[in-house]
């Protein structure tokens, strides 16, 4: 029986396995389907306003039982005093000139006090009231080949005037080393016309199905992004586009 020569097995082996696993990386995500269900855009930051305007209520109930309870304990304090009054006939009325003038200087910090809170409570309500607003929007169509996507792109403004990409019920063939772009062209075809304007790459795709957000630098032109493209860098293959369209 021949001997195998174990110097030809390792060979193989190291040409092998790197072959095995780059067909790996290149093949398997056309079988895996991987979800990212990202919240919408500034809630986050809606729901950090609302536990804070709670809070914020919750103080003030608790200052205004505080100023109740001190009125309580003030109308009881004055009964003593009037029964003290009747009893004693003590107190001039200079005297009680001077608690009169003590009660409403309290009435009004109490009142200045509930001004303030609710000009907080109006300040809390206002910040809720600012809601991301919609720039422009396209559907996802099939790319080059057999590959196919669907779903919703869309630009949003945020309160703070940064720009954030959302792709909403969002689906697309999965592929090695997917890339969400920006391209001034309005509806490429293939990758040469892509190229052929301006593109910008925001993010690897984080997943090819679900509800995405994609911070959109400071800086870049809203007005001269024609679409969204899900680019395969590897093949450089279109996977999917959207072309955007302003909103009315």
């Amino acid at each position: 029986m021949k001997k195998r020569n174990p110097l030809l097995i390792g060979l193989g082996l190291a040409i092998l396995l790197p072959l095995l696993a780059l067909a790996w990386w290149l093949l398997s995500p056309l079988f895996i389907n991987q979800v990212v269900d990202d919240p919408f855009p500034g809630m986050t930051e809606m729901v950090m306003d609302d536990m804070g305007q709670d809070s914020m209520g919750q103080d003030s109930m608790a200052i205004a039982e505080e100023m109740m309870a001190d009125g309580d304990d003030m109308d009881d304090t004055m009964m003593d005093d009037k029964t003290m009054m009747d009893d004693a006939n003590d107190m001039d009325d200079a005297g009680e000139m001077d608690k009169m003038d003590d009660m409403g200087n309290m009435d009004d910090d109490d009142k200045m006090m509930s001004d303030e809170a609710d000009d907080m409570a109006g300040d809390a309500a206002a910040a809720n009231e600012a809601e991301p607003l919609l720039i422009k929007e396209g559907m996802f169509r099939d790319g080059e080949r057999s590959y196919q996507g669907s779903g919703r792109a869309a630009i949003y403004q945020l309160p703070d005037g940064s720009h954030v990409l959302r792709l909403e019920d969002f689906s697309v063939t999965n592929g090695p080393d997917l890339r969400v772009l920006l391209a001034a062209h309005s509806d490429p075809q293939t990758s040469a016309a892509l190229h052929a304007e301006a593109v910008i790459e925001l993010e690897p795709l984080r997943g090819n199905q679900g509800n995405q957000n994609y911070l959109i630098p400071a800086g870049v032109d809203i007005a001269g992004q024609g679409s969204v493209v899900i680019y395969c860098q590897p093949f450089s293959l279109i996977f999917s586009v959207a072309s955007l369209a302003a909103e009315d």
